[in-house]
């Protein structure tokens, strides 16, 4: 799959799908997959490919927007209810379904039409795992513009004024008023509340000296970006947090210095696991090590121990390794990379990694 780079290949696969099958339609409802085959960024539309045409259908308020955004490898039609859809395949025909999208009201609608229905795991989940040079291009305008966003928070934050939620805040308001979306919920989190991998910002200050950790992303014409780091806040960070952080940073490098094409993912992720279990810390980096970025900002490859993907060209994901210390603080440092068309690794992130003082 890693050579389907263009969308006419990717859309010649799916269409051989329906042979190998023996299908003779293929019905995508997830809009992320929907976006990924047309271009279409409304919030309701489908695609339905059959072995001889390829549908994209949407309703009147998107008439507008898709004839500017469908690809014209599909053609479009306008629907007035939901079920007019498979009135394009005649009765007793089988319809392949993405399962991981397949409600109980959808398989209750197309037993109503006496379609025979066969779901399989989205090919176009597949698909998205390996990135073209257009798509790559888009998620590092994404990162770029985020390390701009952090600086600029970095500079405008006060310590014992500046509060959690603020400075999330004020990176959110960034990136919209510069025409980025927000990829996730900003965390931003100082001192004990670091040790949370998921925390939420807070209505509280951010203190001298504590620990600031903070990860973001944004989105660029549908791609994401994702990053994150880990500040002190003041000028004398204490030994426990320099080792940890030193640990993280080191973890960080390891893989970055060792991943290859042909790499299971499992292994990629024991790099790191194996070196933070070394310095004694294993039992508190409990998430896997890194994820797909793309269209999603969770999508495959799964950098953890329940990995199933093998490194390749084209794959965008995140290298965060980790270390949280219940009622200390917590340190993540999250680069964003992908495997570029010459097979090697390229760090998409460009913020220093090293422990900065602020």
């Amino acid at each position: 799959m890693s050579g389907l780079t263009s969308l006419k290949k990717r859309v010649e696969f799916l269409k051989n799908l329906l042979e190998v099958n023996e299908a003779d339609g293929f019905f995508i409802n997830n809009l992320q997959n929907v976006f990924y085959l047309t271009g279409f960024t409304g919030s309701s539309g489908y695609v339905l490919i059959t072995r001889n045409k390829n549908y994209f259908l949407t309703d009147f308020r998107y008439m507008l927007q898709s004839k500017k955004e469908v690809s014209n490898l599909f053609k479009i039609v306008i629907i007035k209810k939901f079920d007019e859809i498979f009135d394009l395949l005649k009765e007793g025909k089988t319809l392949l379904c993405e399962k991981e999208s397949l409600t109980l009201d959808l398989y209750e609608e197309l037993k109503k039409k006496k379609l025979k229905i066969k779901p399989i795991s989205s090919p176009v989940l597949d698909l998205r795992v390996y990135k073209n040079e257009e798509e790559i291009e888009k998620i590092r305008k994404a990162q770029k513009f985020s390390e701009k966003v952090l600086k600029k928070a970095l500079s405008i934050l006060k310590p014992d004024k500046t509060k959690e939620i603020e400075l999330a805040l004020e990176i959110e308001y960034e990136m919209k008023r510069n025409g980025f979306q927000v990829a996730f919920p900003t965390i931003v989190a100082s001192g004990k509340h670091s040790a949370l991998p998921h925390a939420k910002p807070r209505n509280v200050t951010i203190k001298n000296n504590s620990i600031l950790l903070i990860d973001m992303g944004s989105v660029y014409k549908g791609y994401h970006s994702d990053m994150t780091r880990t500040f002190w806040v003041g000028n004398n960070p204490p030994d426990w947090f320099k080792e940890i952080y030193e640990i993280t940073l080191n973890a960080l490098s390891m893989v970055e210095e060792k991943i290859k094409i042909g790499m299971h993912v499992r292994d990629v992720d024991n790099i790191a696991r194996s070196y933070i279990t070394e310095r004694g810390y294993g039992e508190k980096f409990g998430h896997g090590l890194g994820h797909g970025v793309g269209i999603e900002i969770h999508e495959k490859p799964s950098l953890s121990p329940r990995g199933k993907e093998i490194i390749d060209k084209g794959m965008v994901f995140t290298i965060e390794p980790g270390i949280y210390l219940e009622n200390k603080g917590g340190v993540r440092i999250e680069d964003l990379a992908c495997i570029n068309k010459k097979g090697e690794l390229e760090i998409l992130t460009g913020f220093e990694k090293r422990l900065k003082k602020i």
